[in-house]
């Protein structure tokens, strides 16, 4: 959605299905993403195995896991995705629902044809 401005929203159709948690036990559970902008043209520099990249024109994107807890959607999880012009994903942050970051991954090679 390179085409909304920053606060720009969309979400995602639900899906549901079953879940089998750690302990085994399995439950049937309702999820959905929910999508905003949060940045445009925004510079961002990776670190890569052999150099660092610098990108401009940067989109970045936050995309919402929520789960359906009765009638209300709970944050489960989320992305910061960076996406950078003619290139596509670059980075993306990976946090939990209280707003921890669990992991990270920057792009490592990057060849456009």
């Amino acid at each position: 959605k390179d085409n909304l401005a920053t606060g720009g929203t969309w979400t995602s159709a639900q899906f549901a299905g079953a879940f089998t948690d750690q302990g085994g036990t399995t439950t049937n559970i309702t999820l959905r993403w929910e999508f905003s902008i949060t940045g445009q043209n925004i510079p961002v520099t990776v670190n890569t195995p052999y150099s660092n990249l610098s990108f401009t024109n940067v989109i970045r994107v936050k995309q919402e896991l929520r789960q359906l807890v009765g009638t209300s959607w709970a944050l489960s999880a989320y992305l910061d995705c960076y996406y950078a012009k003619d290139k596509g994903l670059i980075k993306q942050d990976l946090y939990n629902n209280t707003g921890t970051k669990i992991y990270a991954q920057d792009v490592r090679h990057l060849w456009v044809f």
